[in-house]
């Protein structure tokens, strides 16, 4: 097992599913804050908020295995879930794309799993191994060179930026 990662699952070269389901969702989610900026030209971000909530619940409603009963108990803490972990940072997102580019946004979202780690790092108070940090390193350099371009062109905020983050 390499030192580099955590071993995988599939060792063989990928074939062509493999290379759509690697792609697919990457193009489905870069987009996403391109819809975001469009979306923000004819209304107002609490309304695109609401607008990407109600697409996801349709499009899960399409999906019979998406449905499930939630016993009365339990509807506290999928409203809990709703507001913390969908309404508020999917409000966030809009808010700071009024003022900081796509691009930028959809790079910043990409970054969470390097914040992620050092929260965790910070939390569990234990640091990953050096190759990890090697990449935690390498992952924090590159959010800031790319994203300090960013920030002087086009009315960027780094206020906004971090409305993303």
């Amino acid at each position: 097992m390499s030192s580099f990662a955590a071993e995988g699952t599939h060792r063989d070269a990928f074939e062509a599913k493999d290379w759509v389901l690697f792609v697919l969702p990457g193009i489905i989610w870069g987009t996403s804050f391109l819809f975001i900026a469009e979306s923000l030209k004819s209304f107002h971000p609490g309304m695109v908020t609401f607008g990407r909530i109600l697409l996801g619940c349709v499009a899960l409603g399409l999906m019979p295995k998406a449905r499930t009963r939630i016993e009365k108990s339990d509807w506290g803490r999928v409203a809990a879930v709703g507001v913390f972990w969908l309404a508020f940072p999917m409000t966030l997102f809009p808010l700071a794309q009024l003022h900081i580019t796509s691009g930028l946004a959809g790079m910043l979202n990409g970054s969470i799993s390097v914040f992620a780690a050092i929260a965790a790092s910070v939390l569990l108070k234990r640091l990953p191994g050096r190759f990890q940090m090697l990449g935690l390193g390498v992952g924090i350099i590159g959010v800031v060179l790319l994203g300090i371009p960013s920030l002087n062109s086009g009315g960027s905020k780094f206020s906004a930026a971090l409305l993303v983050v």
